[in-house]
C-alpha cells in the first residue's frame, strides 16, 4: 500500500487526466487485448534471469491458446488519483489494484464485476487459507445496499500490517517501543514520525486515544474470557469508530503529537531512518523490510519492526475488474499472478508480502530468514498462513514453522509474516464513509500550525508599538512641516 500526500495525490490525478484522455478516447473493446492498472513498482518487471511478469504471462498465454495477446500496462499513484481517472468515463480497464478501503467503495458504488472464483483455480489452491477467509468475512454493501463480501467482487494481491520500524539502540526500554504511546512519549522528542495519511494517522491515533479499553479487551483475551475472532471484532469496531466524540479525542491527540514528532511523512521516514534522522518510523510493513535491507547493506545499521501491543491495522492490495472488463482475459491474468512461483518473483521484486503462499513461496521465504536448528534458533510459526497449501520439508512432512536465528525475531520475517499472536491484533480499516469530509477538516486542523499565546501577545506589543511609531512619525513630520510654513511666512 503506497501513498502519497493530498496535494500531489491532486497534481498527479490532474496530470494521469490528461495523459490517460489521449490513450482511451479512441479505444475500442479488443478480445486479444488485456488493459491493467496496479500500482507503480508493484510487479516484476525483469532482470537477467527472468523475463517480466508481463512478458511471461504474454509467453504462457501463447503456449496454452496458441495465439497472441497484448497487454497495456498502465501505473497509478494513489487510490484517489485512480478513482478520479475511471469516474471520466474516458478509460477502460479489465482489472486494478485498489486498496482494501477502495474495494469496498468501489463496490458501494457498483464500479466492479462480481468475481466467479471458480475460475481462478490457483487462487483457491494456493492463498492463504487466513487471506481467503478474510475476504470472505469481510463485508460491506454493494449499489444496492445488498451485504455482500469482498470475495464476491475481489482477489487479494499484496497485504501487510503497520507498527513501528525503529533503531534499537535509541530505545531505552523496549516496553517503550511496543505501544503507541512512544509517539506522545517525551521521552523520545522528535525522534518519531507519523504518516501524512489521513486515514494511516487517525487509525494511529484511536489506537492511542482507547489505549485503556484496548489494554482490558486484551486481559480479556489472555485469560480466554473472550474468544480470537471476538477479540479481533472488538478491535475492529474500536479501531473504525468515527464518531464525533471520537472525531474531537483524535484531534486533540493529533495537536499533541505534532509537537513531539519529527514530522509528518509518506515516504522519506524509510531513508530518514537509515540515515539518522530519525529512530522511530510509523510505516507500512513492506516499508520497513526495504529499509531493514538498506540499512544493513549501506550503513551496517540493524533495525527492527514491531506491531504495538494495542493492535494496528492489517490492510491489503486487491484485483477487482471494473464493470465492462474483458472477465475471461482478467480471469487468466489473475490465475497466472496466483502460481506460487510468478508470486515470489513479484514478492522478491516490490518487498511487500503475497497472499499466495505454495510451496515456491516457502522455498523462497526461507532461502531468504530460515538457518539450521540450534541453540541460537528461534521458531517462527506461521502456520496461520501457509497451513494446508501444500508446504512440506524434503520427507514429503508438512511444516508450518520457520526456523531463524534468534537475533533475526522482530526483523524482516517479522514484518512480512506476523505471527498469529500478532495477526489476531490487527484490524480492517473500512470506509469513512459519510463521515468522510468531518474526517478530513480535523485532519486539516490538527496539521496546521498554531500560533502559541505568547507570540500572539509579542505580535499585538508589535502592532502596538509599529502604530505608534507610524503616529509619532506622522505627528513629527505636520510639526516640521509647520515650522518651515512659519520660517517661511517670517521671512517674508
Amino acid at each position: 500500500m503506497k501513498k502519497i500526500p493530498l496535494l500531489l495525490a491532486t497534481l498527479f490525478a490532474g496530470m494521469s487526466l490528461a495523459s490517460c484522455a489521449s490513450d482511451t478516447d479512441n479505444h475500442k473493446k479488443d478480445n486479444n487485448v488485456l488493459r491493467v492498472y496496479n500500482w507503480q513498482d508493484y510487479i516484476f518487471e525483469g532482470d537477467k534471469n527472468n523475463d517480466s511478469t508481463i512478458q511471461q504471462f504474454k509467453d504462457y498465454y501463447k503456449q496454452k491458446y496458441k495465439k497472441d495477446v497484448q497487454v497495456e500496462y498502465y501505473t497509478f499513484e494513489t487510490n484517489e488519483t485512480m478513482l478520479n481517472v475511471l469516474k471520466t468515463g474516458k478509460s477502460n480497464y479489465d482489472l486494478i489494484c485498489p486498496s482494501d478501503y477502495t474495494i469496498q467503495k468501489m463496490i458501494k458504488d457498483g464500479m466492479v464485476e462480481k468475481i466467479d472464483i471458480n475460475q481462478i483455480p490457483n487462487y483457491t489452491k494456493y492463498a492463504s487459507h487466513y487471506i481467503q477467509d478474510l475476504f470472505n468475512n469481510s463485508k460491506t454493501t454493494n449499489e444496492n445496499d445488498e451485504v455482500v463480501s469482498w470475495s464476491e467482487y475481489s482477489v487479494a494481491y499484496m497485504w501487510g500490517t503497520m507498527g513501528f520500524m525503529y533503531d534499537p539502540s535509541y530505545i531505552k526500554n523496549d516496553a517503550d517501543i511496543r505501544t503507541w504511546e512512544i509517539v506522545w512519549n517525551k521521552e523520545y522528542k522528535y525522534l518519531s514520525t507519523l504518516k501524512d495519511s489521513v486515514r494511516d494517522t487517525y487509525c494511529a491515533a484511536v489506537f492511542y486515544v482507547y489505549k485503556n479499553e484496548l489494554q482490558q479487551l486484551k486481559i480479556k483475551h489472555q485469560n480466554n474470557e473472550i474468544s480470537d475472532s471476538e477479540y479481533n471484532n472488538a478491535i475492529t469496531e474500536i479501531m473504525n469508530r468515527k464518531d464525533e466524540k471520537t472525531i474531537k479525542l483524535v484531534e486533540k491527540a493529533l495537536q499533541e503529537a505534532k509537537e513531539n514528532i519529527y514530522g509528518f511523512e509518506v515516504d522519506s521516514g524509510k531513508s530518514d531512518i537509515v540515515t539518522g534522522k530519525i529512530a522511530i518510523n510509523f510505516c507500512w510493513s513492506g516499508d520497513a523490510v526495504y529499509s531493514m535491507d538498506c540499512a544493513e547493506e549501506e550503513s551496517d545499521v540493524y533495525l527492527n519492526y514491531v506491531v504495538p501491543e494495542e493492535g494496528s491495522n492489517v490492510w491489503f492490495d486487491g484485483w477487482v475488474m471494473p464493470k465492462g472488463a474483458n472477465k475471461e482475459l482478467a480471469y487468466e491474468f489473475i490465475n497466472f499472478l496466483c502460481d506460487p512461483k510468478i508470486a515470489a518473483l513479484n514478492m522478491g521484486e516490490v518487498g511487500y508480502t503475497s497472499s499466495i503462499a505454495g510451496q515456491e513461496m516457502w522455498e523462497l521465504v526461507n532461502d531468504w530468514y530460515g538457518c539450521e536448528e540450534s541453540a541460537t534458533a528461534s521458531t517462527h510459526d506461521v502456520s496461520y498462513f501457509f497451513e494446508n497449501t501444500g508446504i512440506v520439508d524434503e520427507n514429503g512432512n508438512p511444516i508450518t514453522d520457520f526456523i531463524i536465528y534468534t537475533e533475526d525475531v522482530d526483523r524482516q520475517l517479522s514484518a512480512q509474516y506476523p505471527t498469529y499472536d500478532t495477526i489476531i491484533k490487527c484490524a480492517i480499516m473500512q470506509d469513512f464513509g459519510k463521515q468522510n469530509s468531518a474526517i478530513l477538516e480535523m485532519w486539516i486542523r490538527a496539521k496546521s500550525d498554531t500560533v502559541p499565546i505568547w507570540a500572539w501577545i509579542f505580535i499585538g506589543l508589535a502592532i502596538l508599538f509599529a502604530g505608534g511609531y507610524i503616529t509619532i512619525n506622522k505627528v513629527n513630520k505636520y510639526a516640521r512641516n509647520k515650522r518651515i510654513e512659519q520660517k517661511k511666512q517670517l521671512s517674508k
